[in-house]
């Protein structure tokens, strides 16, 4: 796993440097809107389809209900941002920015995929949650959409109720997404109070995406300090 996320975080080093420091225009911002589109969407039915009805080494029995399905918080996000890009429904994008941060972070620092899981399963998990931070950093330093507080409180909102819907589907699949049925945390503690788990977890899930939007905007400080500067260059430049 070490060396999938050190190729990961590298990868999103260079990404972000890209789409930090570059000015596209807007019809290349087009291009690459809709290249994210393709290739989640794109990724994550080959994957489904590999998984149920390729034979021999990605057989059927390789397809764990309990992991596969597209209930995670990080899958429900890939559907709703690859649509949210489609359709340019900026609003939910925004919505969306810093648990699209958050959840593939901790997704990516701290790992998790059945045991004995094929290649393919592993591959996908790291280029998927590499993907939907870069859709993060794409609708924030290059489409430029909007971040504030306000932000941070319909992000949480989102994340919450998927946690509760996710309360449904567990008990149906067997599977521990959002990890609402299982215990991954001091379960000691929690093993009668489900529902402060719950509330812890979603809490702490909270702090990290304040986190996020503490450095995206610290970012877009810099960016518009960077720009002023650049401005007033050019400026002088033409005055002299």
């Amino acid at each position: 796993m070490m060396y999938y996320q050190i190729f990961s975080f590298f990868t999103l080093f260079l990404i972000g440097t890209l789409l930090y420091t570059k000015s596209l225009a807007g019809h290349i911002q087009n291009r690459i809107r809709y290249a994210l589109v393709f290739i989640l969407l794109g990724s994550e039915s080959f994957y489904q389809f590999i998984m149920i009805f390729t034979p021999g080494y990605f057989a059927k029995s390789n397809y764990d209900v309990t992991f596969d399905l597209p209930l995670h918080l990080c899958s429900i996000l890939l559907v709703l941002s690859s649509l949210a890009l489609l359709f340019h429904w900026d609003r939910l994008l925004e919505i969306l920015i810093l648990p699209l941060v958050g959840g593939p972070m901790l997704a990516l620092l701290f790992p998790f995929t059945p045991e004995g899981s094929p290649s393919i399963r592993i591959l996908y998990y790291f280029e998927y949650h590499v993907l939907l931070i870069t859709v993060a950093f794409f609708s924030v330093w290059t489409i430029r959409l909007k971040l504030s507080k306000d932000t941070l409180a319909w992000s949480s909102l989102f994340v919450f109720g998927v946690g509760l819907l996710s309360l449904w589907y567990n008990p149906l699949t067997g599977g521990n997404y959002m990890f609402t049925e299982k215990m991954i945390i001091f379960p000691s503690w929690f093993i009668n109070y489900p529902l402060l788990y719950y509330i812890s977890i979603t809490g702490a899930f909270i702090l990290v995406m304040a986190l996020v939007l503490f450095l995206f905007l610290w970012s877009i400080k810099l960016s518009s300090i960077r720009d002023t500067y650049k401005n007033e260059k050019t400026e002088m430049l033409k005055g002299s």
